[in-house]
């Protein structure tokens, strides 16, 4: 009995140190349980201070010959005209909530071969985990477009312009029946 405790311990212990060295939410970086999604989508990670909107975030500016910054950007929030979603850059990384959707998307900087360099991640609706693309360009004056697809192509947000938000973010308008 003594070494079938002395196994459970063992194993009890080794899945411990599994989860603690592969972060929160799963095997991927930084925690957020996205790293399924690199390679379901072919992708690799990438500094979002590389990216073509780099401009409309806060990344620090490269000092001599030396490339974007890799740990990517400091906080910064863009928010869509009704107040209903919001995305937070952080790092490499991507958050958007979508709260008349009630969905939410956790995300990580990434390319691939032959398609756009897009956040590479997990959305979550009615408590279902879901791989999804967010892909995002500049939009006039200072702000982003965005579109979220699943992992089959399937346009889960249709294109939206967000623009940077203020310190304080704008109470959300109430939902649409």
């Amino acid at each position: 009995m003594r070494a079938l405790l002395g196994r459970g311990r063992l194993a009890w212990a080794a899945a411990l140190w599994i989860a603690l060295a592969t972060g929160c939410g799963g095997v991927g970086i930084g925690g957020t349980g996205t790293g399924a999604a690199f390679p379901a989508f072919e992708a690799s990670p990438a500094p979002v201070c590389g990216s073509d909107f780099a401009d409309r975030l806060d990344c620090p500016v490269p000092g001599g010959v030396q490339g974007p910054a890799p740990a990517g950007t400091p906080v910064v929030r863009f928010v869509d005209a009704a107040g209903a979603l919001v995305l937070e850059f952080d790092g490499n990384d991507v958050h958007l909530d979508a709260s008349c959707l009630h969905l939410h998307f956790d995300g990580s900087y990434g390319t691939r071969s032959g398609a756009a360099p897009a956040f590479f991640g997990v959305y979550v609706i009615d408590g279902a985990d879901n791989l999804a693309a967010l892909a995002l360009q500049k939009a006039d004056p200072s702000g982003v477009l965005i579109e979220l697809r699943d992992i089959g192509g399937q346009v889960i947000i249709g294109s939206t312009t967000l623009q940077r938000a203020a310190v304080a973010l704008p109470p959300p308008q109430p939902c649409g029946g």
